[in-house]
């Protein structure tokens, strides 16, 4: 997994958990990763359209949103909303 702060999660269901975005020295994280409870494994999904921290992150009928965040280190915002794409 990658080392990050500012992040989002989300549990897809009782064995998956899903984490996405933040931001470390070199920018905004574009990075969805998935960990899987029972096998104790990290696994990469594809990026979000949209790198972004401080974001808000929600599962709900088996798909992840990432919600709002901002596009650049320290104190931005926006709208953006993408469902990620989880197996």
């Amino acid at each position: 997994s990658k080392a990050r702060g500012g992040i989002a999660g989300a549990a897809v269901d009782s064995g998956r958990i899903v984490v996405f975005g933040g931001e470390e020295s070199a920018g905004t994280i574009k990075e969805v990763e998935l960990y899987d409870v029972s096998a104790r494994r990290w696994s990469a999904l594809p990026d979000m359209r949209t790198p972004r921290h401080g974001l808000g992150g929600i599962a709900y009928r088996g798909r992840v949103y990432a919600i709002e965040g901002g596009t650049q280190p320290g104190f931005f915002f926006s709208n953006a909303l993408e469902a990620l794409q989880v197996p």
